[in-house]
């Protein structure tokens, strides 16, 4: 059983990294309070440094609480948490240049169908992502990155410069060490 934690049972570590977290997140509403445009995104293998450098604010797809229109789309037995994300894109999708899933489960890939038919004024691109790890799984990634990179400059009529992309990738990389921090801390909490 999980004990709950008091604040005054978190490491100083953590406080700092859950303090940081919340900076990114700040950091990356104030781009949208700039007007930079909203690519909405599901799965945490969505680089998120290759939306911020093509110009955009990467937007978290998390599902809706209750699922009223999206149960006529799926089988009953479709996977709920992305039953409940499509019912946020139905909600939502005005708001979104474009849309960014990966073809992490099959579920996904039917969400990714699924948008292309009832959501065609907005772009939608799916990430192939690789499920060994080998010389030829990297390269196939990479060249799934190049597509990717190529979708958002497509949408921006822009090409992403290298500088922009080395400045994003710093935030981002901090995002991921905070949350696995976090994560392994709260886990090793039982």
């Amino acid at each position: 059983m999980m004990q709950h934690c008091k604040n005054t049972d978190i490491p100083d570590t953590i406080k700092n990294d859950i303090n940081n977290t919340k900076r990114f997140f700040k950091n990356t509403l104030s781009l949208k309070k700039n007007n930079k445009p909203l690519i909405g995104w599901f799965c945490t293998y969505t680089p998120e440094e290759l939306i911020i450098a093509g110009g955009f604010t990467p937007k978290r797809v998390f599902g809706s609480k209750k699922i009223i229109k999206a149960e006529s789309y799926f089988p009953i037995n479709f996977c709920p948490y992305l039953k409940s994300s499509w019912e946020s894109l139905l909600s939502d999708s005005d708001n979104l240049e474009a849309i960014i899933f990966t073809n992490s489960c099959d579920g996904m890939r039917r969400l990714y169908d699924t948008a292309n038919i009832y959501l065609k004024d907005t772009p939608s691109y799916i990430l192939d992502v690789p499920r060994l790890i080998s010389r030829s799984s990297i390269n196939f990634f990479k060249s799934n990155l190049d597509d990717m990179q190529r979708f958002i400059e497509n949408l921006s009529g822009k090409k992403i410069k290298r500088k922009k992309l080395e400045e994003a990738v710093k935030p981002a990389n901090n995002k991921r060490r905070l949350l696995k921090n976090s994560v392994r801390f709260f886990l090793n909490v039982r």
